[in-house]
């Protein structure tokens, strides 16, 4: 069965994790894990848990997951999981991200793009033929080419 060896915790809440797991009868590995401040500490460990017995057969024993469950209810402090988080969180998007996103929620522009990729050359002529019959039709129609053409990459 896999026991403990240490456990630790950085400066910024980590905690690590190093258990002795016997492999067949005269081996040992090392099986490492870090729980971070915000982290479903349960739900981390049962998923550890669970790869460390489907590969060995034998789980971290109650106590030891104990030990480290109350090792992550000491040092992940709300001001720890509200720290890490912010450092870690995403980048603001990018002037160009944000006129990506802008482009790919354009309705408009999905439903022309949906329509044209299931369209054949001659639908598609048969479209122009029979919906540009003035002025405002051909604006309509330009307006949603330049919306796709324009599209950035």
């Amino acid at each position: 069965m896999p026991r403990i060896i240490d456990v630790k915790t950085a400066p910024t809440g980590e905690v690590h994790v190093r258990s002795a797991v016997p492999v067949g009868s005269t081996m040992t590995a090392v099986h490492r894990m870090m729980l971070f401040p915000g982290v479903d500490v349960d739900a981390e460990l049962a998923r550890q848990n669970a790869a460390i017995a489907s590969l060995l057969g034998d789980p971290i024993s109650d106590a030891d997951l104990t030990t480290i469950r109350n090792v992550c209810a000491v040092e992940h402090t709300p001001e720890r999981i509200a720290a890490y988080a912010a450092a870690h969180a995403p980048p603001p998007p990018t002037p160009t991200q944000i006129r990506v996103d802008e482009f790919n929620a354009d309705a408009d522009r999905i439903d022309l793009l949906n329509r044209l990729r299931s369209a054949t050359p001659a639908q598609i002529k048969t479209y122009v033929t029979n919906n540009v019959t003035d002025l405002a039709s051909a604006r309509v129609l330009l307006m949603k080419i330049l919306l796709i053409l324009s599209a950035p990459q």
